[in-house]
């Protein structure tokens, strides 16, 4: 694995693009509480606004902070530091690591945890120090704590970052990027395992602003537009830093809005792929582009046409395999689910005959495999990816007599209640 130098850092955003999901518990101490102005509801938008904002940092790695549990000390701690998370942190929920907020110095350090323990059941945890006055000087502590478990170490002589002082410098300083080790070190943590983090939160298990929120990209109740950081937001000729509009301005964003403008009625906003699909056009009032559209599952192709595939037998040695490049989808988004023999030609594309290799996007591999006497190609799929799994069968294509393929399933055609409706929406 190369690891991005300083000068590398802007040409390299977004390289890595496998998403991680941390899921976190947060439990504040009595005097933390007692500082925070003794209401439940002020120390839970706190909490939220440490989490978010963290969120935004570790945009570098593409990992997502989410808070599925908050425990606050409202009368006395009823916590003692030990040498056991699960007895003492944990509330009865399902969570990757455990943090406590205390109103607590430790000497030089900034807190307690045990390095590289992410989705450890016994360790995965960290004692912080929260005696700053300033948030944003905790958030930086927070997430240096956190990083502790996500297996970074401390920056020694020869780590770099654009910054004079990276976020894993060995004492509290005010910064916002990761160092060149920093890197090194999560990405090892991630080739050891690290299996929970793959997995999102279910919806609604995690909390959320209930007003809305200016910085995080979204926009909600009360903004017109959100482009997240100020840097962002500077550069931007539509939004203004507090998420309104600029003058003049109606959109910020959108396949049908251009230079601040909503492009007019009519204007092509996503062009067709295939006979299957449709093209769809701006209403000429909204800056988003319609629901994609595409001709029912089930309706007969264009001139009867088909696609050329390779022999079932190729199908049937790729399919059953379980893995990246051959599987009948991912369950738990971790683990490849092998394709029963009934289910084989609805699990990944294997095509014959390839005279020249395509253009591929970035994180996708072509496989040629070997079944006898024929080759098969096909493309995998990486966990993490959120892009378009081009190399999946799609579904309506047949997979025998009166079936179809639905969710990596053959399906006979009588469980469709098909009509003659002419489109449905993908959304």
């Amino acid at each position: 694995l190369k690891v991005p130098w300083v000068e590398e850092e802007e040409m390299l955003k977004d390289w890595w693009t496998h998403v991680r999901y941390v899921k976190m518990v947060v439990v504040m101490d009595n005097v933390r509480f007692m500082k925070s102005g003794r209401t439940e509801s002020e120390v839970l938008m706190q909490v939220i606004e440490i989490i978010n904002i963290g969120d935004s940092l570790y945009e570098q790695f593409s990992v997502r902070l989410f808070l599925v549990g908050l425990e606050i000390c409202t009368k006395s701690n009823l916590i003692n530091i030990t040498n056991s998370q699960r007895t003492d942190l944990s509330p009865q929920m399902r969570h990757d690591t455990a943090h406590l907020f205390a109103f607590q110095c430790f000497g030089r350090s900034l807190g307690l945890v045990f390095l590289g323990s992410m989705c450890n059941n016994q360790w995965s945890s960290a004692v912080v120090s929260f005696t700053d006055r300033k948030l944003s000087s905790f958030i930086i502590t927070f997430v240096h704590e956190l990083d502790h478990t996500l297996g970074m170490r401390h920056d020694e002589q020869g780590c770099k970052c654009r910054r004079k002082k990276c976020i894993m410098y060995k004492s509290d300083i005010d910064t916002d990027v990761f160092s060149n080790c920093s890197y090194k070190d999560y990405f090892d943590l991630l080739g050891r395992g690290a299996g929970c983090i793959r997995q999102p939160p279910a919806p609604g298990t995690f909390y959320t602003m209930k007003h809305g929120y200016c910085g995080n990209k979204i926009v909600e109740s009360g903004g017109q537009c959100d482009r997240g950081s100020e840097s962002n937001c500077r550069k931007d000729p539509c939004c203004h830093p507090n998420c309104t509009f600029t003058a003049g301005s109606v959109c910020a964003s959108g396949k049908c809005c251009k230079s601040c403008q909503v492009l007019p009625a009519g204007t092509l906003c996503r062009a067709s792929t295939g006979d299957c699909d449709l093209p769809e056009y701006c209403n000429g009032t909204s800056p988003w582009c319609p629901p994609d559209m595409y001709v029912q599952d089930g309706a007969p192709c264009k001139d009867s046409g088909y696609s050329r595939v390779a022999p079932l037998d190729c199908f049937k040695a790729v399919n059953t395999r379980g893995d990246r490049f051959g599987n009948c989808g991912i369950r738990n988004n971790i683990h490849y689910t092998k394709c029963r023999i009934e289910d084989i030609l609805c699990g990944r594309i294997q095509c014959e005959n390839i005279p020249k290799l395509p253009a591929l996007q970035n994180h996708i591999t072509l496989v040629q495999t070997l079944v006898g006497d024929k080759k098969s190609w096909g493309l995998d799929y990486h966990v993490g990816i959120p892009i378009a799994d081009v190399g999946a069968v799609a579904d309506g294509m047949p997979c025998g007599s009166d079936k179809l393929c639905i969710n990596r399933t053959c399906t006979s055609i009588s469980l469709l209640n098909y009509d003659s409706l002419p489109a449905v929406s993908r959304e």
